[in-house]
């Protein structure tokens, strides 16, 4: 049994300009054996500034509570053993709008941490992978999305990230050939990812009602899920950048009817969603095409 419980409050001064929440939270789990997990009190904050009516600026604080599935066993054979995971997010960031908001930017800065991670062994125990402590697993990243109506009837949107996602050290009882390097890089993170996607919408005189989409997405270099980098396995699986297109077209036929012609990954790209090893790969799905229809009452 999982519960939680939580109150939260948000305050508006000087006519909208500062916006402050404040929240607190409670989680417990209950396991049928083993100890009571109990989160105590897990607080967030976060403060946005309208500087002026194009500008936004904010800042944030959470933390987090998960506690760990209990049938993942430890390096004896123990299942149930793991402490949950604490999470702690800071975030700070802004949006500006231009061209009576046709067009916007917003750009944020954020690191994310994991105490008490757990990553997969590399070796097989009683038939099956069994976790080791990993300690803090530590994100610090950018981010920047833009969007552009370049008409009425023409949307632009794009993004760019980077991530630095890293294990901070040995967590204390752990052997240290089993758990990962210190600061080498966390799994299933790459360093760069970008999108970019645009929608057209006619919506008058000769086809009224049809439109299109197209969509890329990008993403570099990233460790499977075969755990991190350790001094016993210093080579983990590394999965490929991959690039994957989307397009659309559909059709409003009225004000209830709506047809739409969806195809994902477009040029049929392999791509590597995830692994553990080179044997068990997750490959996304091949090109694929699907017609929707849709009646809105």
């Amino acid at each position: 049994l999982v519960w939680n419980g939580f109150v939260q409050n948000r305050t508006a001064l000087d006519n909208g300009r500062w916006n402050f929440t404040v929240g607190f939270n409670y989680g417990q789990n209950d396991p049928v054996s083993g100890a009571v997990r109990k989160s105590g009190i897990i607080p967030n904050a976060s403060v946005v500034f309208n500087a002026t009516p194009e500008l936004a600026v904010y800042g944030s604080y959470s933390t987090s509570f998960n506690p760990v599935d209990p049938n993942l066993q430890n390096s004896e054979g123990v299942r149930g053993t793991f402490d949950p995971t604490l999470g702690t997010n800071y975030e700070v960031g802004a949006k500006y709008d231009l061209l009576n908001r046709r067009m916007s930017f917003a750009v944020a800065l954020f690191q994310n941490q994991i105490d008490n991670a757990l990553v997969a062994s590399d070796t097989f125990l009683n038939g099956e992978r069994f976790y080791i402590p990993a300690g803090t697993r530590r994100a610090r990243g950018a981010e920047a999305t833009g969007e552009f109506y370049i008409r009425q009837d023409l949307h632009v949107s794009a993004g760019v990230g980077y991530t630095e996602a890293i294990y901070k050290g040995f967590p204390s009882g752990t052997a240290a050939n089993s758990s990962p390097i210190p600061n080498s890089w966390a799994e299933k993170t790459p360093r760069w990812s970008y999108n970019v996607y645009t929608r057209y919408d006619r919506r008058e005189g000769y086809l009224k009602g049809f439109g299109a989409g197209f969509g890329l997405a990008w993403q570099g270099k990233r460790i499977g899920s075969n755990a991190a980098r350790t001094f016993r396995n210093p080579d983990p699986l590394v999965l490929p950048s991959f690039t994957k297109v989307d397009a659309a077209l559909f059709y409003k036929l009225n004000k209830h009817v709506n047809f739409a012609w969806n195809i994902d990954n477009l040029l049929d790209e392999v791509i590597f969603v995830n692994a553990s090893v080179g044997s068990n790969i997750e490959i996304a799905a091949p090109r694929t095409m699907t017609f929707r229809t849709s009646f809105n009452f």
